[in-house]
């Protein structure tokens, strides 16, 4: 893993952290979000709200720098939900929730192809649902919003870098 997200103290936020020395990852990650925003963005993707770097001294006081991205936080991901209503009910997710899954995972990456770019490491633990599952069990409307565009590339640039998660 080449980062890590924490909660921000406000709670409608995330900080996404890179491992020191990560550069080449935040760099790329950096570089598609603000492609994607200076593209208009879309409603199932999502959106960053700045950069930094946070410096620590490690335990020989030499100094570590470690690049981070804000963004909105979202209660959980689709791959909490499958797991959850596998768990309690047995099944998979109701079709209409599928169709509305598929329609919107389709129309996010519609957005990225239109635009040069190529997520590369599309899969449930990086689609993040804007409603709890206990909203969701309740009948609340929802929408998917796809994250993690670290090893995403902007074409023709497909083949210059890792792609995907190795295990996939």
């Amino acid at each position: 893993s080449f980062s890590t997200i924490y909660p921000a103290e406000n709670g409608t936020r995330a900080i996404k952290v890179f491992c020191a020395g990560e550069y080449e990852e935040f760099a790329n990650e950096s570089r598609v979000y603000n492609t994607i925003a200076a593209k208009g963005g879309s409603p199932y993707i999502l959106q960053h709200h700045g950069f930094f770097t946070h410096m620590e001294l490690n335990t020989s006081f030499t100094p570590q720098i470690f690049p981070c991205i804000i963004f909105d936080r979202a209660p959980t991901t689709l791959s909490k939900l499958l797991n959850y209503v596998n768990k309690k009910y047995n099944s998979g997710l109701p079709m209409p929730l599928v169709k509305l899954i598929g329609r919107q995972s389709l129309e996010a990456l519609k957005f990225l192809h239109a635009n040069g770019i190529v997520h590369t490491d599309y899969k449930p633990e990086n689609i993040l649902i804007d409603h709890s599952i206990e909203e969701i069990e309740n009948g609340s409307p929802f929408n998917i919003i796809l994250s993690d565009f670290g090893r995403a590339t902007i074409l023709p640039e497909i083949f210059k870098l890792r792609v995907g998660t190795p295990e996939y």
